[in-house]
């Protein structure tokens, strides 16, 4: 069956007889099918909102070693995810674990995502590089499991 575009669509009925099919062959065809792999992986991630209110939604969260954040920017107006001092304006209101390398998301449009995976345990306080002043502010809590 071909879309409007001319490429190959799949049905779901179809996608269904994949019972027997790899999880790789499965993520490549959805990545094949334009989905990121953020959206092809279904897995315990877990989710930050950003909103038009300047907020990250929660606004707190407790994640294990390992966890990956994903943050969906489904406010009117960019955001960003930053938890390197350098790039705030206030740099007194990130603060990172010992060891923990700063990182910063880059912005995230409308309808973006981006992803961090936590490797190190500690207490993560990153902010937006636009909209820190207003409050968006955010903490990651990472705990070690062992």
């Amino acid at each position: 069956m071909m879309n409007v575009d001319g490429h190959r669509s799949v049905s779901r009925r179809s996608l269904l007889r994949l019972g027997g099919t790899s999880v790789a062959t499965v993520m490549i065809g959805a990545l094949a099918a334009g989905c990121t792999l953020l959206d092809a992986i279904d897995d315990d991630r877990y989710s930050v909102t950003m909103t038009d209110g300047s907020r990250y939604e929660p606004t707190v969260l407790t994640v294990p070693v390992g966890a990956t954040v994903v943050w969906r920017n489904l406010a009117e107006r960019p955001h960003t995810a930053t938890a390197d001092p350098d790039l705030l304006d206030d740099p007194s209101r990130v603060s990172l674990p010992d060891g923990a390398e700063p990182w910063d998301s880059g912005d995230i449009l409308t309808g973006e995502q981006w992803a961090y995976t936590f490797t190190r345990p500690g207490t993560y306080i990153y902010g937006c590089q636009y909209h820190q002043a207003e409050g968006m502010i955010g903490t990651i809590t990472v705990e070690d499991g062992a």
